[in-house]
């Protein structure tokens, strides 16, 4: 899923249920180029859920008039105790607030200092973690928070195939193409049997053109220009 998490999109993290604010009635952002434009499907819990599309509000293209430490202190002292569903899902809250301004470094740690003061951690949270070090070319870390946004454990014959979306994010970020390519090809495999599938697919495909660029670079590279 500045346009980095394609904007931050949001739907219903994993362990929100329905009927909250990522909920896939609520309207859809504001597709202008200042916003993200990425949609991407994180499972939710409990398993019968089916699919909740996270728009994140991610990112303008540089946050050269955004003060982000300064923007990172005052969210810090005021977002910390926010529930998951503002913190993570609710544009104009939270870590989307410093997304959308381009400070995806400041984002991630705002993440960060959420998760050490709440437990259990959404995975939804780790994600955004993952995708927040990863626009800023944080590449360990970002690899260290994918992996603890996998689903444990996922059936093999699971017809959301969100462990091979994320794993194949992995590949790209480790610069494994044959890994890259298998997970990529079973998420594929399954885009007709579910929906989240297929919008993660469209993420994993625009990383599949541009291997060869990082990941911030990989998801801007097909944006139409204002």
């Amino acid at each position: 899923m500045r346009n980095r998490l394609d904007s931050p999109s949001v739907r219903r993290p994993p362990d929100t249920p329905p009927g909250r604010n990522g909920s896939a009635n609520r309207p859809r952002p504001d597709p202008s180029p200042a916003r993200f434009a990425y949609i991407i499907a994180i499972p939710s819990l409990p398993a019968t859920a089916m699919l909740a599309t996270l728009p994140l509000l991610l990112l303008p293209l540089s946050a050269t008039d955004t003060d982000c430490a300064a923007l990172y202190r005052q969210h810090r002292l005021s977002d910390l105790d926010l529930p998951v569903d503002q913190f993570d899902q609710t544009e104009g809250r939270g870590f989307r607030v410093l997304a959308a301004a381009g400070c995806m470094r400041e984002a991630g740690d705002l993440l960060e200092a959420w998760a050490a003061r709440h437990d259990p951690i959404p995975r939804s949270v780790h994600w955004h973690i993952a995708q927040m070090r990863a626009e800023h070319d944080d590449r360990p870390a970002a690899i260290a928070a994918a992996r603890r946004a996998l689903a444990a454990p996922e059936a093999a014959d699971a017809v959301f195939r969100w462990n091979d979306y994320v794993l194949a994010t992995i590949a790209f970020l480790e610069r494994d193409r044959s890994a890259f390519d298998r997970h990529r090809d079973a998420v594929a495999a399954a885009a007709g049997s579910h929906a989240g599938n297929a919008l993660n697919l469209q993420l994993l495909d625009k990383l599949g053109r541009h291997f060869d660029l990082d990941y911030r670079q990989a998801q801007q590279a097909d944006r139409t220009p204002p």
